[in-house]
């Protein structure tokens, strides 16, 4: 501040710094810190600020000069990112629509041609400085204007000075000073100075006015350069005239020295764990439990209440506490579940970030923090060190009643890997506790570009029209405490989706309609397949048809039939995510190939409703206008939907592509007039071509009732077929018939007769006994998958109360041929027929490719007929390929 103004500034001078704080990018976060700290704070602010220096105060960029390591120089240069064409266009806007000539004068600065190192940009912008200082105040450039200015140079200016700050530490300390000098030939650094100079002649006051918009709905890149140009201008503020020579190092700090033992250690990503709270006053010390030396635990305990079973009773306040260390005795979630392998947890540690919603009670932050979103969530970061004990955070929380719960959603990355529903009974019993991941997969890469979505985004229903939205949006992260409405009341749903289920059912079985889907030749398939052409972008994909398909489709598309089925899935949209509604919008923004991952389980306290989420269509719907294919959700994203909750320990790998087997059990009946006899036989062709590469396992050898005999011995137990050694299996393939019997109880019908036991496998000859593989289920049988909205398909059901870790199932009766054609081209795709380098496919993926190669191909819209459920991120590959997979 300029003239002898100084005042102590509040929260509210302040919102878009704080705001920034909480930012999804951690350089954001840092900068805001770095300027907040320089700053006479009101004492309100000092103590709402309190809890973030606290988190951090161990690291010394915070205070003195801040040095990235390679990880966030490569954010920085991602939300700045350098380019001469878009620089020197903002520079010609700016030089365009200003009336001061110094800002005019700058903005041309932008615009040489500089065939070589030159002080001239250094020189004129020191020129510009002293003209401003001599005409006074009133020369002195709008602050939207400077800041505009500013972005133009800050990339290039950013870019040198971090890399000369790391050349400089072979002689200096950045702990305790840096040299006043640089290259004079760097002159867009020498610009900042000057107009961060400028910035500090307009007033502190003025500054953080005129920034706030840009901190709080800005881009990332327009909040880190503000955040900068805040800190920068105080430390300017002080000087008693314009920059010398470039600048230099910058201005004296306004900052205390740092203690001269103290080590200098660049700033990295995952050093920022930002206490969002900060802990209560006073509370009883956590009593840890016995357990195994080192042994680490995800704890939630009432901590001013350390005695186990104790239960806070309605409108009374508790203090819930946080942390990853010790098992805590009076925790409430325990169990094996909750333990976190030291192995899984890499050297700097791990950044977690975790989302709290309650159910039956409301949170509330201690100290002041405002934590606690306007929709009632609460959302905070959380670092679990390589060894030891994370920090611990708290929260207020009041009970309404005695069925008080709190759901837990953490997040590793921008990834979900667990889930917990705690009660608040005393019970020590997490009513839920599902990993959707190993925590060493929890962030697996893709393998190829084409595989990898826009971005990934989760949807987790978990309470009555709530779900809550976390991961990121065409490559934004989502802002914590997101929530998306979503009508969840099975009322509501149940004509929607049974209106839905029956326009598909319509569609298939059109005679025409079914010709079409059939219209799949299986040699040329193959040859499709092996001549793949991945598709990069899902918003452009290519037509490779013949003219007899595109006819077809163009007929189909057109047609009474498809009209309906869009009209029907748009209503169901609809009716899920009315218009209008938080959250609808940022589904209409997702690119596509987008990923969507949707959790909504039968113990989920809004209740349960099997949704086809596939069959969505999210364009309008005209009569005579033709149906977009790519607007039903199935073609335009990648969707994960866990229905079921997983049953034991959560893994990303089925087995090594030749160890475990693909075991499939196949049609029998023999007949010409059966189409799924010629299937089967193809099938088993093609299951005999992939042996070099898989490890093939095909029932029934035999005919009759031996034929059955191994078909219930393969369901049974499949690690046991063919031979009795007991071997991992995969994949547990069924190509059958699904349907009622003559008193209309459900059978898979693998012969001619469902009126004959041999040739049909009742729903009690399925068995019980966990499937000890686990593998991926494919039921490819007519409507395996769909069901009402109040039930859950018996088959699907039968196999995950089994153990299956994911399923794939059908919509509704499915043509025969488009059947095997379909599941053929999954399974190249599982095995990485199609990649030359044979890099790992997880199944979810498979599945999704298969989809887009029928359409690409053939113009054939059958993958939408099937649905995956539960784990999406299944890989055949050894424990190495895995491996590869992991960041770091």
């Amino acid at each position: 501040m300029t003239n002898g103004e100084r005042r102590a500034f509040t929260r509210d001078d302040l919102s878009g710094l704080f705001s920034a704080l909480d930012d999804r990018e951690p350089v954001v976060s840092v900068a805001a810190l770095r300027a907040l700290v320089r700053l006479p704070l009101a004492p309100s602010a000092d103590r709402d600020l309190r809890p973030y220096r606290t988190a951090v105060e161990q690291y010394v960029y915070t205070w003195s000069t801040w040095l990235p390591d390679a990880a966030a120089r490569k954010r920085i240069e991602a939300i700045v990112p350098h380019s001469l064409e878009a620089e020197r266009g903002l520079a010609r806007s700016i030089g365009d629509n200003t009336r001061s000539s110094i800002v005019q004068r700058f903005a041309s600065l932008a615009l040489r041609e500089t065939p070589g190192p030159s002080d001239s940009m250094l020189a004129d912008a020191q020129e510009l400085s002293a003209e401003v200082e001599r005409r006074g105040a009133d020369a002195v450039p709008d602050i939207g204007e400077i800041f505009a200015l500013y972005k133009v140079f800050l990339p290039r200016a950013s870019a040198f000075w971090f890399r000369w700050v790391d050349k400089m530490r072979a002689e200096y300390d950045p702990a305790h000073g840096l040299p006043s000098w640089f290259s004079t030939y760097e002159g867009p650094l020498a610009v900042t100075r000057q107009l961060e100079w400028l910035a500090s002649r307009a007033g502190l006051e003025t500054l953080l006015r005129g920034l706030n918009d840009s901190l709080q709905h800005g881009s990332a890149g327009d909040r880190f350069a503000a955040a900068q140009l805040i800190e920068w201008a105080r430390r300017a503020e002080g000087e008693s005239s314009f920059p010398r020579f470039g600048g230099g190092a910058g201005p004296a700090d306004v900052l205390a020295p740092i203690d001269p033992d103290v080590q200098y250690k660049k700033f990295s990503p995952h050093d920022l764990p930002v206490a969002q709270v900060g802990a209560p006053k006073a509370r009883p010390r956590a009593t840890t439990a016995s357990g195994a030396e080192g042994e680490r635990r995800i704890n939630v305990w009432i901590s001013d209440r350390a005695d186990p079973g104790y239960r806070p009773e309605p409108g009374t306040d508790c203090v819930v506490s946080f942390r990853v260390g010790a098992q805590v005795e009076a925790s409430l979630a325990a169990g094996d579940k909750t333990k976190v392998d030291d192995a899984d947890i890499p050297e700097a540690g791990l950044a977690t970030r975790w989302t709290i919603a309650p159910h039956h009670a409301s949170l509330g932050s201690i100290e002041g923090t405002s934590i606690v979103a306007p929709n009632g969530l609460a959302v905070f970061e959380l670092q679990i060190p390589r060894r030891g004990e994370s920090a611990t955070v708290s929260l207020w929380v009041t009970p309404a009643d005695t069925d008080a719960s709190l759901t837990i959603l953490i997040e590793v990355g921008e990834k979900r890997w667990r889930e917990l529903e705690v009660p608040l009974d005393g019970s020590g019993k997490a009513r839920r506790d599902i990993a959707a991941a190993p925590l060493a997969d929890a962030r697996l890469a893709t393998s190829h570009e084409w595989t990898t979505p826009w971005g990934e985004v989760w949807l987790s229903v978990i309470q009555p029209a709530l779900a809550l939205v976390t991961g990121n949006v065409n490559g934004e992260r989502v802002n914590p405490g997101g929530s998306v409405d979503i009508v969840t009341d099975k009322a509501l749903l149940n004509g929607p989706v049974d209106d839905l289920r029956k326009a598909v059912d319509d569609f298939r079985k059109a005679a025409k309609w079914t010709t079409y889907l059939n219209d799949i030749d299986e040699i040329k398939l193959l040859d499709k397949l092996a001549a793949f052409k991945p598709q990069y972008d899902w918003s452009h994909l290519d037509d490779l048809a013949d003219d007899p398909q595109r006819e077809a489709w163009l007929a189909a598309s057109t047609s009474c039939e498809l009209h309906d089925l869009a009209f029907y899935g748009r209503r169901l949209y609809d009716t899920l995510f009315p218009p209008g509604k938080p959250g609808r919008a940022l589904l209409d923004s997702l690119m596509p190939g987008h990923r969507i991952n949707i959790v909504w389980l039968p113990n989920s306290l809004a209740g349960w409703v099997r949704v086809p989420w596939d069959l969505l269509y999210c364009g309008d719907v005209s009569p005579g206008v033709p149906v977009d294919a790519t607007l039903f959700w199935g073609l335009r994203h990648r969707i994960e939907y866990t229905s079921y909750e997983p049953t034991g320990e959560a893994s990303s790998r089925l087995g090594s592509p030749l160890e475990a087997s693909c075991t499939n059990l196949l049609f029998f009946g023999n007949s010409a007039k059966e189409p799924a006899t010629a299937e089967a036989a193809w099938q088993r062709t093609v299951w005999q071509s992939l042996g070099a590469v898989a490890r093939p396992v095909v029932v029934p050898q035999s005919t009759g009732a031996a034929a059955k005999q191994e078909l219930v011995r393969a369901l049974i137990e499949p690690e046991r077929v063919p031979g009795p050694q007991a071997d991992p299996v995969a994949v547990l393939y069924l190509f059958c018939h699904y349907g009622n019997d003559t008193d209309g109880k459900a059978i898979l019908r693998f012969g001619l007769s469902s009126a004959d036991s041999n040739d049909v496998i009742r729903e009690p000859e399925l068995g019980t006994a966990a499937i000890a593989s686990r593998p991926l289920v494919f039921a490819n049988a007519c409507a395996t998958s769909g069901t009402g909205v109040y039930s859950a398909s018996k088959i699907a059901k039968s196999f995950f109360d089994r153990g299956c870790r994911a399923y794939i199932g059908s919509e509704c009766m499915v043509p025969v041929a488009m059947a095997s054609r379909f599941a053929m081209v999954f399974f190249h795709f599982l095995l990485r027929e199609v990649d030359p380098s044979r890099a790992p496919i997880s199944a979810g993926e498979a599945l999704a490719q298969a989809r887009l190669f029928l359409w690409c191909h053939y113009r054939n819209i059958g993958g939408l007929l099937y649905s995956y459920l539960n784990k999406y991120d299944l890989y055949l590959a050894s424990p190495q390929e895995l491996k590869n997979l992991r960041p770091g």
